[in-house]
């Protein structure tokens, strides 16, 4: 007999089946026995794709009909059929036409998944599905920047209060783990019988059906208000307990603790482990990534609701593939940000400190969208220093931004960041008085920079400020004589 129901709801091409994908192998690891029900309108292969994962699948076309409708109709069909197959949890992924329609019953856990490079007007049109979710996925979070990400969850958050907050990267399954952790805690339920919709659903299938008569993008907008952050989070310091390798074999090198206002190079050869180990800190990983490593704050390792907690609050993450999405101008976009971080700076100092790492200089007025890559890393590195109180910040090879790296390291662990970079780049690494050297997805090992290796490094400082003075006669036109 199936014990929980889960709803993954939201409009196509958000990434649900990806997220799904994602999230079984954790499922199926926990002892729980799922079955995946794919709701679509004309045609679905993600049936095999789950079958493929040791999941048994049903698929349910609705033809020329709402698809939430068709759903809601089956329900006692496919729960029927999940206790024939011996599952006990039944996930149903829906295609979610209308997003009047909430499709989602008392009795079951209902998600609304939706993409975060959407519009940030996005969210306050998808109505019950998203208001009356239990938990909300934004997707694709890697293609957004961190103060994005914070503002779009910010933005969920003033629409739905109570739900829980899951991002991901459903390509790659990253934060998949904590929404598993979160469904495995969840009450069994004993019985489905004589459930309820949450919401009644409209025979009509657009937005006007709920009674707005006024027309534009305006006033399909949720109420927009401010997240009550209860508490300010301060670290003095991260420690990195072992793992294994990619083949299973132990990392060679004992608990490492790192300090507040420290900057620490991570080397390696591509495919080398540096991106997953950036990605075990975000996520302060607990024994619960593929590499087994866990992470300690201050000594202490997280309980999952913790780390749900923290997350997006504690850890900022710039990545190399730098670019904005909101449709906002630069000074709307830090003005949005230092509302939802309660902080008390102007935006014209964060500004003014990204102009100090970038030869481009940035205006308040132009459109985030319309920034180059080395303005967009600029600003979000000023963002990170003065604006985000993340303590710990993950650097994915400053060198290839196009801005000058050496301000903005001293930038962000001037404000006592623990700043952990990537780079390919001898003078980066150098710059750190610590390396980590990754191979075959593991710490092979922890390298203390020697004095000579700090000659080294003035040496190629000083070949570094030389380029950097001739780019900067290049960019004006100045012929190198």
């Amino acid at each position: 007999m199936i014990q929980k129901m889960i709803f993954f709801s939201g409009s196509s091409a958000v990434g649900k089946t990806s997220v799904l994908c994602g999230l079984l192998p954790g499922l199926l690891k926990e002892g729980l026995k799922p079955i995946v029900c794919k709701i679509d309108c004309i045609h679905s292969d993600d049936e095999k794709r789950f079958k493929a994962l040791g999941v048994p699948a049903v698929t349910g076309l609705s033809g020329d009909i709402c698809p939430d409708h068709f759903l809601v109709s089956n329900l006692p069909e496919l729960w029927s059929h999940a206790d024939r197959q011996g599952c006990d949890l039944l996930i149903i992924e829906t295609a979610g036409l209308c997003h009047r329609c909430s499709p989602a019953t008392t009795k079951a856990v209902a998600g609304c998944v939706l993409d975060c490079t959407a519009s940030c007007r996005a969210p306050g049109q998808l109505g019950p599905m998203l208001a009356n979710a239990d938990f909300i996925v934004p997707t694709k979070t890697d293609m957004v920047s961190q103060a994005e990400l914070e503002i779009i969850c910010w933005n969920l958050k003033s629409l739905n209060p109570t739900a829980r907050i899951f991002p991901t990267d459903g390509l790659e399954g990253y934060g998949t783990e904590l929404l598993g952790s979160w469904i495995c805690s969840l009450p069994a339920i004993e019985t489905y019988e004589n459930d309820r919709l949450r919401h009644t659903m409209p025979a009509g299938v657009c937005s006007y059906c709920v009674g707005e008569q006024r027309v534009g993008t305006a006033f399909q907008q949720g109420v927009v208000g401010k997240i009550d952050f209860k508490e300010e989070f301060f670290m003095e310091h991260i420690t990195i307990y072992p793992g294994y390798d990619k083949d299973r074999r132990p990392e060679a090198f004992s608990p490492l603790t790192l300090q507040a206002g420290e900057l620490c190079a991570i080397v390696g050869n591509t495919g080398s482990g540096k991106s997953r180990l950036l990605k075990d800190m975000e996520q302060l990983v607990d024994r619960d990534s593929v590499t087994g490593r866990r992470i300690a704050l201050d000594n202490a390792v997280l309980p999952p609701a913790r780390r749900l907690e923290l997350s997006g609050r504690l850890i900022a993450h710039l990545s190399q593939n730098m670019r904005f999405v909101l449709d906002l101008t630069v000074e709307e976009f830090l003005r949005l940000h230092i509302s939802c971080r309660k902080k008390d700076i102007l935006p014209e100092l964060v500004i003014a400190a990204a102009n100090t790492i970038t030869p481009e200089a940035i205006c308040s007025c132009v459109s985030l969208n319309r920034l180059s890559g080395g303005q967009s890393r600029a600003l979000m590195i000023a963002d990170i220093a003065m604006i985000c109180d993340s303590p710990i910040v993950l650097v994915d090879e400053i060198e290839n931004a196009g801005i000058n790296k050496k301000k903005a390291l001293e930038l962000l662990t001037g404000n006592q960041k623990l700043v952990f970079i990537v780079t390919h780049d001898p003078h980066t690494a150098l710059m750190a008085p610590r390396r980590l050297v990754m191979k075959n997805g593991a710490v092979a090992s922890v390298i203390r920079r020697t004095d000579q290796e700090l000659l080294q490094f003035h040496l190629l400082d000083q070949m570094y400020e030389k380029q950097t003075a001739l780019q900067s006669l290049l960019r004006k036109g100045t012929l190198l004589i």
